[in-house]
């Protein structure tokens, strides 16, 4: 009894010692941050977790009051315990009341803040001259987001409300076309908002192409202005692979902008050899390299998008180089900078002609261009190997963008003058199958920028080198196909049991998307099928070659 007596009390002590005090429960607290991004018709509202508490968060967000009372919005957006809803479809000029919420059982709230809309931003319209063909143009709206539809009346006389009319609700772009050529339209732009109100804009005008009108060349040679002008159409009117070339183009030139890229120019753009120190020629190499394609990425994207973000952007980078560097040093100095510095030049083609780029601005460069990197060029033009090749292109760049017309015919006659030498009847390039596992690769950087400078040959003087053979059947054709016949097979290449052969993704892939255009070979589009869109980063003579395809007959 004694024993039972004891366990009765050993237990109901176990139990007075357990009963603690029941921990006590806290609710989750929120902070209410000042509102961000506001414009005509959206805002960004931030808030903040400072306590979880002790429950389970159920879901956290901002209330809006917009004068009938507050309405909750999940968050759209966190980072840590920073959160933010975006705010779309609001009245311009307008305050409104919002605070920060938390709902862990019971909804705490964060202190009210306000922020008032700007007054109504109404779209700019625009017209790119190198958008008007021979029988239509291409409108461009900017700030269309708090509008259901846009458009233009257009006429031959006086456009009016009552005049044919095009129209869009879903791409900043209007085709107008059916026109006729050489002929000059009043254009009438107009917008609707959501409550059906019409709004009519500012007065354009513009004239359709002249068929008869005779071709000048310019600066536009690596991209045509007639390249640009079919791509931006296919763009518009949502044909592949065009359409999601250029998503992706976009999303690159947005992560640049995003990001904060910053330039990487320095004065002296040194390059030691690769085994002599492996770490600045990578870093100095990779600088130029992400200098160059962020600037070629946001020129192209504004050229065929209209929004000066982008080309903004492509003017910083061009303005960093042409005002910093001065020089180039270093055993592989001379190519690296003709190799890697292209891009750039490409990028200031692109912005050449625009309202962005001044020509004080564009004589700046030019004289860059000048002094350094076609000096870079020059200086290796006249080798054997594919140092010749980078040397030729850089220096027909040069003489595109500067319009030096004796520095173009005497880089078309270095090409010309050793053609046959560099490729074999065959088609193999001797000069570059003999590096051991990587002959493959040195043939494919030969072609590549004999290829872009014989592009840009012929689209300054007309001359068609692509076609160009010998007695012996050699041609640029043949060097190829002997290149893509190995890559296939590289059980073929007799001059390394195991070659480096590239990938449909990146090289040669870049080089049969691009030359498809030019030789129709349709071995070269079954390599690449299901690599598309092809971008090529790695240096800058076929980038963007699904996007910005090439064309012997005008894009006609």
């Amino acid at each position: 009894m004694k024993i039972l007596f004891k366990y009765i009390a050993l237990c109901l002590f176990a139990v007075f010692i357990s009963c603690d005090k029941p921990e006590a429960v806290t609710s989750a607290k929120v902070e209410t941050l000042e509102a961000s991004e506001v414009t005509d018709h959206t805002a960004l509202c931030k808030g903040k977790i400072i306590d979880k508490g002790s429950g389970t968060i159920a879901r956290y967000g901002i209330e809006l009051d917009d004068g009938s009372g507050f309405k909750p919005f999940q968050r759209t957006m966190t980072s840590g315990n920073d959160f933010g809803v975006q705010l779309n479809n609001l009245v311009p000029n307008k305050t409104y009341r919002y605070r920060a919420f938390v709902d862990d059982g019971t909804i705490q709230y964060g202190s009210e803040k306000q922020f008032t809309t700007l007054a109504q931003m109404v779209p700019n319209v625009t017209l790119d001259p190198i958008m008007i063909s021979e029988n239509s143009a291409i409108v461009n709206f900017s700030r269309v987001a708090p509008y259901k539809e846009w458009g233009v009346h257009y006429s031959e006389t006086s456009a009016t409300s009552a005049s044919p009319v095009k129209n869009e609700n879903f791409q900043a772009d209007v085709i107008v076309d059916g026109l006729k050529p050489n002929t000059k339209y009043d254009v009438l732009p107009y917008v609707i908002d959501n409550n059906s109100h019409v709004i009519y804009l500012d007065k354009i005008s513009f004239q359709t192409l002249d068929p008869s009108a005779v071709k000048v060349a310019g600066v536009h040679n690596m991209h045509p202005i007639e390249q640009l002008r079919f791509v931006k159409y296919n763009i518009v009117r949502r044909v592949e692979p065009y359409s999601t070339a250029y998503r992706s183009l976009i999303k690159d030139a947005d992560l640049i902008i995003d990001s904060e890229q910053e330039h990487n120019a320095i004065a002296d753009f040194y390059i030691p050899g690769y085994y002599q120190d492996p770490v600045t020629h990578r870093a100095n190499v990779a600088g130029m390299d992400n200098d160059a394609y962020a600037a070629y990425a946001t020129a192209l994207a504004y050229r065929l998008s209209g929004d000066t973000k982008y080309g903004e952007k492509a003017l910083y980078f061009l303005k960093a180089w042409y005002t910093i560097n001065k020089s180039y040093s270093g055993y592989d100095g001379q190519l690296a900078m003709a190799r890697s510095a292209c891009g750039l030049v490409i990028a200031a083609e692109l912005m050449n002609g625009t309202e962005l780029w001044g020509v004080v601005e564009q004589n700046q460069f030019n004289r860059w261009v000048q002094e350094v990197y076609q000096k870079s060029g020059n200086s290796i033009r006249n080798r054997k190997n594919n140092w010749a090749d980078w040397g030729r292109y850089a220096s027909l760049l040069s003489a595109s963008i500067t319009e030096n017309n004796a520095e173009v015919n005497e880089n078309i006659r270095l090409i010309k003058s050793d053609l046959f030498i560099k490729i074999a009847p065959d088609g193999h390039m001797p000069e570059e199958v003999g590096r051991n596992a990587d002959g493959m690769w040195y043939t494919y950087f030969s072609l590549s920028p004999l290829t872009a400078a014989v592009w840009i040959a012929y689209n300054i003087t007309g001359e068609n080198i692509f076609e160009m053979e010998s007695n012996e059947g050699a041609s640029i054709q043949k060097a190829v196909d002997f290149l893509l016949e190995h890559v296939k097979d590289p059980s073929k290449w007799e001059w390394h049991d195991n070659p480096t052969k590239g990938s449909p993704t990146k090289w040669p892939g870049n080089l049969m998307e691009a030359l498809y255009g030019i030789y129709k070979n349709q071995e070269y589009v079954d390599y690449v099928a299901g690599s598309r869109p092809i971008v090529y980063k790695d240096h800058f003579t076929w980038t963007f070659p699904t996007l910005m395809p090439l064309s012997l007959t005008d894009y006609k």
